[in-house]
């Protein structure tokens, strides 16, 4: 959704730059919408049952109602493949998918707002998750545009998005620890290597150091969302609570097991892989 945002605004916006590269963010977006999805369900278990969140859907559940947002979103998304592949977008209906782009990050974090958690419970949260998926949109598109389409000006022109995004980012997650989140060492890293390096790496003039630097900002992504999602259930609701309440299921300590990296290493392949395969068959090597 945050690649789908990118290009969108760069189309509402008739950004030139942004524009060429309109068909290699659809694509992206397209890929990880299934994968994004998959992954969910792989964490559910019982793939085949996912059917019945649309015949048996609960209207107090907000999962259930992302169900079919995510739905809509991938007609939104399908169209506007076809509209870009006739090369008629028009400029309302980009505004429109912009901001609907938006509304589905949003939405998504409030799937976080009703489990326990009092990290989640902030207005920074909704903020940092909108913030942070638009910068992995943007890193993605960076290093794709790099490698692939080899388009500099389009590097140059997402980079500066990069950067203003990485410093409210910044600004962000330092408001958020001050304010209650906490340092974690996993969150101190992540500040200096998922934000401040690349942002210092899109200000070289050097297009390999931009195009790195795309690719360390959207994996550094991955641990901001480990830090939020994973650390706000490993908070202990009192101190000492973890010595007064014993339970064979209940622990405060989280390594993931060999089965998890096994998924997200399945999952990042099966990215790739997908992506490869349309972008040789898909004709969107032409901006």
């Amino acid at each position: 959704a945050g690649a789908y945002f990118i290009v969108m605004l760069g189309n509402a916006r008739n950004n030139e730059r942004i524009k060429k590269i309109t068909g290699l963010g659809l694509l992206l977006s397209l890929i990880t919408l299934p994968v994004g999805l998959l992954s969910i369900q792989l964490d559910l278990g019982h793939i085949e049952r996912f059917y019945k969140l649309f015949l048996r859907p609960s209207p107090t559940s907000v999962m259930a109602w992302m169900t079919f947002i995510y739905g809509i979103y991938g007609l939104v998304l399908l169209t506007t493949i076809v509209l870009n592949f006739l090369k008629k977008i028009p400029k309302t209906f980009s505004w429109i998918a912009a901001v609907f782009a938006l509304f589905i990050i949003v939405l998504e974090s409030m799937l976080f707002a009703l489990p326990p958690g009092k990290h989640w419970h902030t207005i920074i949260f909704p903020l940092h998750f909108l913030i942070t998926s638009v910068i992995s949109g943007t890193a993605f598109l960076i290093f794709l545009s790099g490698i692939i389409r080899k388009d500099d000006e389009a590097v140059n022109s997402l980079s500066k998005i990069a950067v203003s995004l990485l410093i409210l980012n910044l600004v962000v997650e330092i408001i958020d620890g001050v304010s209650g989140g906490g340092f974690s060492q996993l969150k101190i890293m992540y500040l200096i290597f998922g934000n401040i390096v690349p942002v210092l790496l899109l200000r070289m003039p050097v297009q390999s150091a931009k195009i790195f630097a795309g690719l360390i900002a959207g994996f550094g992504i991955l641990a901001t969302k480990h830090n939020s999602l994973v650390w706000a259930q490993l908070k202990q609701p009192y101190k000492g609570f973890e010595q007064s309440f014993i339970e064979h299921g209940l622990g405060f300590k989280y390594i993931p097991s060999v089965t998890e990296w096994m998924a997200v290493i399945f999952l990042i392949s099966l990215t790739i892989t997908m992506f490869y395969i349309l972008y040789r068959v898909l004709p969107i090597k032409e901006g």
